[in-house]
Order: C-alpha cells, then sequence, then structure tokens
C-alpha cells in the first residue's frame, strides 16, 4: 500500500521549512536594518545564508541521521535545479542582460569549487577533512566580497525605514522559526526513507529527485514571480551564489558531522551534470550580452535528461 502518510508528512515538512526559512530571514533583516546594516551586506550575507536555509537543514539533519547520501543528494539536485529547472523557466519567461562585472570572479570561483568537490569525491568520500576545506573556500568567496563591497561608498547611503517591533517579539519568532525548521527536517529525512524504502530505490534517488525540488520551491515561486511581473529581481549572480552555498557551505557541514559516503553514480553522473551546468552558466553569461530562451532550452532538456536517467 502506498505510503500517502510518509507523503503528507513529507509535504507538511517542506511546508515547515519554507514558512519557518521565510519567518526567519524577516527576522534576521529586521535586527540587520535595526543595527544599521548597509542592504547591499545583507543580501550578500543573511538573505543568502536564509534563501539556502532548506536544503543546509535538510542535509545536516540527513548526515546527523546517518542518511549521508542524502544529504549529498539533496545539495547537488539542488544546484542542478537551480540552474536547470529554475533559471531554465525563468529564461523562458523572459531574457536577461548579463552584467559581465559580477559574473567574472563569482562565476570561475564557482567553477573552481564545483571541479575541485568532483575531484575530492573521486575515493567515493567526503570526509571532514574535505568539508573543513570547503568551509575555508567559503570564508575566502566571503572575504572577496567583502573586500569588494568596503571599496563602495556605503556610509552615504540613506537609513531605511525600520518597522518598530518588540525585541522580545522578534527573539520569540526567530525561536519559533528555528523550531519550524528542525521539526520539517525531521519529517523530510524520516518520510524520504520511508518512501525509498517503498519504492525499493535508493535513498539518494528521492533526495536527487523529490526532496531536491522541494527544497528548492522558495528560490523556484520567487523567481517565476519575479519574471512574470518583468522584475529583474533574479540575477545569474543570485544563482552562482546560491550553488556556492550549496556545495560549500550545506554539503561541507554536512560531511563534518558525518563523513559522506558517494556512490558510483554520484560520481559518474550526478556530479558531472552539475559541472557542466555550472560551466555552460558561466560560458553563457561572459560570452553573450544577454540570454533567453535558446539557454533556457539548453538548461531545461539537460535538467529533464537528468531526472529521466535517475529515475531509470
Amino acid at each position: 500500500m502506498f505510503p500517502w502518510s510518509s507523503l503528507f508528512l513529507l509535504v507538511l515538512g517542506l511546508a515547515l521549512i519554507i514558512k519557518g526559512a521565510d519567518i526567519f530571514t524577516e527576522v534576521a533583516v529586521w535586527f540587520a536594518k535595526k543595527s544599521g546594516i548597509p542592504q547591499v551586506l545583507i543580501g550578500i550575507t543573511i538573505v543568502s545564508l536564509a534563501t539556502t536555509l532548506p536544503e543546509f537543514s535538510v542535509s545536516v539533519m540527513a548526515s546527523y541521521s546517518g542518511y549521508t547520501s542524502m544529504a549529498f543528494g539533496n545539495a547537488i539536485g539542488s544546484c542542478i535545479a537551480n540552474i536547470g529547472l529554475i533559471l531554465g523557466i525563468v529564461l523562458l519567461i523572459k531574457s536577461f542582460k548579463i552584467n559581465r562585472e559580477d559574473i567574472i570572479f563569482r562565476g570561475a570561483y564557482l567553477i573552481v569549487v564545483a571541479v575541485f568537490l568532483l575531484v575530492m569525491s573521486i575515493n567515493l568520500s567526503i570526509t571532514r577533512l574535505n568539508g573543513f576545506l570547503l568551509i575555508v573556500l567559503l570564508l575566502g568567496f566571503i572575504y572577496f566580497i567583502y573586500k569588494e563591497l568596503s571599496s563602495l561608498n556605503l556610509k552615504d547611503k540613506p537609513k531605511e525605514f525600520v518597522e518598530d517591533r518588540k525585541i522580545s517579539f522578534q527573539i520569540t519568532l526567530f525561536f519559533i522559526s528555528a523550531i519550524m525548521i528542525f521539526i520539517g527536517a525531521n519529517l523530510i529525512v524520516n518520510s524520504g526513507v520511508t518512501m525509498a524504502e517503498y519504492f525499493g530505490v535508493p535513498e539518494i534517488i528521492i533526495s536527487l529527485t523529490l526532496i531536491a525540488l522541494g527544497t528548492s520551491l522558495p528560490e523556484l515561486t520567487t523567481a517565476v514571480t519575479a519574471a512574470v511581473k518583468g522584475h529583474q529581481d533574479l540575477s545569474i549572480g543570485n544563482v552562482i551564489g546560491a550553488n556556492l552555498l550549496n556545495l560549500t557551505w550545506v554539503i561541507g557541514v554536512s560531511s563534518i558531522v558525518r563523513p559522506i559516503t558517494i556512490d558510483y553514480q554520484n560520481l559518474l553522473f550526478d556530479l558531472p551534470i552539475m559541472v557542466l551546468l555550472t560551466f555552460l552558466l558561466v560560458s553563457f553569461a561572459l560570452f553573450r550580452k544577454e540570454i533567453g530562451k535558446k539557454e533556457g532550452f539548453v538548461f531545461l532538456f539537460i535538467y529533464v535528461f537528468f531526472i529521466i536517467y535517475t529515475i531509470i
């Protein structure tokens, strides 16, 4: 009998994580603005980390529970979905002009990290030492971004309006959001394992497809809504930033919690697909003034091929 209860708990877990991450973001941004941190720094740090919070919480919880392949599959699957599915759909809706200055360093850095992860996976494991190295790469990226932003004249920017709220209320919301994320991650991991057992497939398959897509829903809905309304809120830089966090922050911390075991499908198919999409994204961004439907079809074709091959 189909495990409907597990499917319900999976959907409930996704809803809790997505809403919890949304509340967490609002509270974090409020505290940052209250302390006078410039908006550009808020976007680079707090908001970027918060949008990757669903992937982070699920992967770390899966790793802690001993399902390291699920932790790895969720992060890699999210990277593939961010470029192949989300960016692919958005480019079908609206073309984007490219700002090469924002792409050169970030894109090159993402390719280096992606290839580095592929190389360190050759022995079919990501050790705690590998995890620390990934965190070092993330800290290096943050340092370069900080140096870049410090050269900008941010002090002359006008102060933003900050809604007057009680600090105790904000702290309460912060803890509520943390509890929602923790419970949601537990539900997703447990129900994902149950569904994998029912279908007789490794949990890596469920994590690469269903869970990865679910944890990427915030990015998908936001990106599509922005494209439909004609806003340029979604940029190539945002996708690069999200994937960089998935490969360093999410996989790094997950492997520190418990070393990750990788199978041959991850090494010979999933990781190369992720590197291919990354390379194509950066190449399109560097050598074309605008990307649109053609590039979107390429991304979507690769994503559909990846899903079909993974399931079959």
